[in-house]
């Protein structure tokens, strides 16, 4: 019992943190990030930017990504342009750009200040 607790309370501040995808993928390819399922997937050769956010619409702060076996390719992603999140502040969008590099499955975790979350990546043809 004193486990869960102690658990409950290191979480009392966490946020679940949610990735969706920034665009629409090219045609002819696929791209889905499924937040329930924690999965996301895309076409070999294909780049997705994905965004980080928490609380339902802030922007991720500290976003850093670890994991992949080659299977994907993982790079910072930077939005110079501001997004209005809520009535009182306009912030910079956070996220990464992840690119099939080659057919498979792979996991990365997804760590912001807000929380972190592991998701499935499958590279489809």
């Amino acid at each position: 019992m004193k486990w869960v607790l102690a658990a409950l309370v290191l979480c009392a501040g966490c946020q679940d943190i949610e990735l969706s995808a920034m665009h629409a993928p090219p045609p002819g390819a696929e791209l889905s990030v499924d937040r329930d399922e924690q999965r996301i997937e895309l076409s070999v050769g294909t780049a997705a930017a994905i965004e980080c956010i928490y609380g339902g619409y802030d922007p991720c702060t500290d976003v850093e990504i670890e994991g992949g076996d080659g299977t994907v390719t993982v790079y910072p992603l930077h939005i110079a342009g501001l997004d209005q999140y809520s009535w009182n502040r306009d912030q910079p969008r956070a996220g990464f750009v992840v690119v099939g590099s080659e057919l498979g499955v792979t996991e990365i975790e997804v760590r912001s200040s807000e929380g972190e979350k592991r998701y499935q990546i499958e590279v489809v043809e």
